[in-house]
């Protein structure tokens, strides 16, 4: 993930953030059919949670966006 891709591109529904977590692992899956994908979205977790962004997003769309992820996980939005 040498580029800097964010989930904080607008506020949006848990859906919205899921569908764009879903669309990200498709893209990554391009890249590395083997790749696992629970590795993926942990390492964007946790690369999204140490940005500057995270601590300037409000409480209740960081909630949206944990969500979203836990959703993302269990591969389906």
């Amino acid at each position: 993930m040498g580029e800097d891709i964010t989930i904080y591109q607008s506020s949006g529904s848990v859906a919205e953030y899921c569908s764009f977590l879903m669309d990200f692992l498709d893209s990554a899956a391009e890249f590395d059919p083997n790749a696992d994908s629970s590795e993926i979205l942990q390492a964007f977790f946790e690369e999204s949670r140490q940005s500057g962004e995270w601590n300037k997003t409000p409480l209740d769309e960081r909630h949206r966006i944990e969500e979203a992820f836990a959703r993302a996980e269990s591969g389906r939005c």
